[in-house]
Parts: structure tokens; sequence; C-alpha cells
């Protein structure tokens, strides 16, 4: 391959990557006036312009080459730019993570650690290779369940 067309190719893949978080926080910018706890004036009696409410907060991550950079979308719509959020945050490091339920899993010394926050909740009796084996780890408030080699095991 040419490498003029590569590195024209990444500054390609860069500029649409800037295009489009710009478009974003700029759509976050502009959201909480249209679509704000208090409407402004400016609505007047527009259909769209109701008081809506994002359902949880949003976590924009971008960029790999030069450095992450990180923008928090409140549920109130303001933009706020944030620390790389896998540097730091409620969950062990290497830990894969269900961001929706907050819960997340490892693998230490061949067994199975499940948890949820900072705080493991369950650690396996049984020995897994490879985190690759897994399917779908949850846990309940008294309940484990995990998907190992197309099994579904509860505990």
């Amino acid at each position: 391959m040419d490498l003029s067309r590569v590195v024209r190719r990444i500054s390609d893949v860069l500029a649409i990557r800037a295009v489009l978080v710009a478009i974003l926080v700029g759509v976050a910018v502009l959201a909480p006036r249209a679509l704000g706890d208090k409407p402004s004036r400016r609505c007047g009696d527009r259909d769209w312009c109701v008081g809506l409410r994002l359902p949880a907060p949003v976590t924009i991550a971008a960029g790999r080459v030069i450095g992450t950079v990180s923008f928090l979308i409140g549920r109130d719509g303001r933009v706020r730019r944030i620390d790389n959020p896998r540097s730091q945050g409620p969950f062990p490091r290497d830990a894969v993570r269900f961001p929706g339920i907050g819960t997340w899993f490892r693998i230490r010394h061949r067994h199975l650690i499940v948890g949820r926050g900072r705080t493991a909740a369950w650690r396996s009796h049984g020995e897994i290779a490879s985190r690759w084996q897994l399917g779908v780890v949850t846990l309940g408030p008294h309940t484990v369940a995990y998907q190992h080699d197309h099994k579904l095991y509860v505990a």
C-alpha cells in the first residue's frame, strides 16, 4: 500500500471524527434550550419544545492517536469535559463491565469474579480458562447467572 494513501486516509478519518464530535457537542449545547426543564420564551407554542430529559448521563470519548478527550452530557443537557473514563471510575481497571446495570466481571487466577461498583460480590469455585468462553454475566440481589461454553449457570 502506498504511504501517501495511508496518510491521506488517516487524515480523512480524523477530519470526519472531528466534524462528528463538533456536531455532537453542538447538539448537546443547543439541546437544553430546546428540550430543557424550563423551556425559554423563544419556544412559544411549539410542540417539540417540551421539558424532556435524558434517561441517563451520556459519555462520549473521542481520540486515540494524540490523546483521549471525553465529554459528559448530563441528564439536564449540560456538557462538560471529563477525564478519561477508563482511567478511573467505579469499576476495576481490568474488568469487563455492563454500564447499563453496573455489573462487571473479570477472571483472576482462572476463577470468575462478579461484582457491582468496586465490590466483588461472587467468586466461582470452578476454573474458567478465558473470558472469551463467557457469554452474558448478570448479578441479582441474591443470584449470579452466567453463560460458559454455551451453558447457563446460576449460583
